[in-house]
């Protein structure tokens, strides 16, 4: 009897844990898939912003990119930024944006072409139009405040 009582007591304290995930908004935009979705675990309510791509420099191998972002402040960090990249786009002007989530570079070379990268620099290339759809997305997405 002991034993089942220590059982029973100890059923708490070894923590079973569940993780519900719940998608609040999703979109793709040329070769970017975004996903806004919050996390519930052990009481805790996280919300999450990840943006993924193909990275562009391997055709025939699998290496998936990936720009995470938790707070409201990078993310409009990164609306600015691509509200700036866009007005460039269809121009000789080399213009970057290079954060420590993200990047975003339009060369002189590429007129019609933005640049997106990740922290490690993996890259895909996305058009003015994909751009103007993820930028509204993005504009669409609030994280609650705390």
């Amino acid at each position: 009897m002991k034993k089942l009582l220590a059982l029973f007591l100890l059923i708490p304290v070894l923590g079973f844990s569940q993780t519900i995930r719940t998608h609040i908004s999703e979109g793709k935009f040329g070769t970017i898939e975004g996903d806004f979705y919050k996390t519930i675990e052990d009481g805790d309510t996280s919300y999450y912003l990840g943006c993924s791509f193909q990275n562009a420099e391997y055709e025939y191998v699998t290496d998936i990119a990936s720009i995470f972002i938790t707070d409201q402040l990078t993310l409009d960090s990164l609306i600015s930024d691509l509200q700036g990249i866009i007005g460039y786009v269809g121009t000789k002007t080399e213009i970057s944006y290079l954060r420590s989530k993200y990047g975003l570079v339009h060369y002189d070379f590429a007129v019609a072409t933005i640049y997106v990268q990740d922290e490690d620099g993996k890259y895909t290339k996305i058009n003015k139009k994909q751009a103007e759809n993820w930028l509204a997305w993005l504009k669409s997405i609030k994280f609650p405040t705390t």
